[in-house]
C-alpha cells in the first residue's frame, strides 16, 4: 500500500500486488533449503515512468536501468537517514502473519525533483543496495510493484 501526500494533505491511496522476481524466489529457496545466509536488511526504491516499458519476473538487480525495461527514480531524499540524497530508505519488516508480511513502520520518500513515479522495488543483500543508482550484481531484487503513474512536482512525499 502507498499513501501519497503533498504539503501534508493525503492526495492518494493505492493498494496493489507485488511481483516477486525470479532472483528473489531463488534467494528464498536457497535460504530455506540450501543453507544460504538470509538477507537481513532491505531497501525500497522508486520506479521511474521515464523509459518504462514493463516489469518482468526475470528482472534482476544488476539490470535496473539496463535490460529490465525500467529505471530508478532518484529525485528524493531518505527521510529516515538524515534526508540523505544518496540512500534508499530501509524497509523494516514486521513479523509474517496469515501468509503475509508488511513493513513495521512507514517508509518516507521526500521528493525533491519533478518527474513521474510509476512504482516501487525492494532490494537487499549487498552493502551497495542502500545506495541510489547502485546496481551491483551481488545484490538481490526481491519484488517490484506498480501503483500507477504519479506526477511529482517538487515537494510531495510518498510514504
Amino acid at each position: 500500500m502507498v499513501e501519497h501526500y503533498r504539503k501534508g494533505v493525503k492526495i492518494g491511496h493505492y493498494e496493489f500486488p507485488n511481483g516477486i522476481a525470479n532472483q528473489g524466489k531463488n534467494k528464498l529457496l536457497d535460504v530455506m533449503f540450501h543453507g544460504v545466509s538470509a538477507i537481513t536488511t532491505w531497501w525500497l526504491g522508486l520506479i521511474s515512468n521515464s523509459g518504462y516499458t514493463a516489469l518482468a519476473a526475470t528482472d534482476t538487480y544488476a539490470q535496473i536501468g539496463g535490460s529490465n525495461g525500467w529505471a530508478e527514480f532518484t529525485d528524493y531524499t531518505d527521510a529516515a537517514n538524515g534526508d540523505s540524497s544518496s540512500t534508499r530508505p530501509e524497509w523494516t519488516e514486521g513479523a509474517a502473519s496469515s501468509q503475509s508480511i508488511t513493513n513495521a513502520s512507514a517508509v518516507v520518500f521526500n521528493i525533491t525533483g519533478s518527474g513521474t513515479v510509476k512504482g516501487l522495488f525492494l532490494v537487499g543483500g549487498a552493502a551497495g543496495a542502500q545506495t541510489k543508482g547502485d546496481h551491483a550484481a551481488s545484490a538481490v531484487l526481491w519484488a517490484t510493484a506498480l501503483f500507477g503513474s504519479e506526477t511529482c512536482p517538487s515537494t510531495p512525499t510518498i510514504s
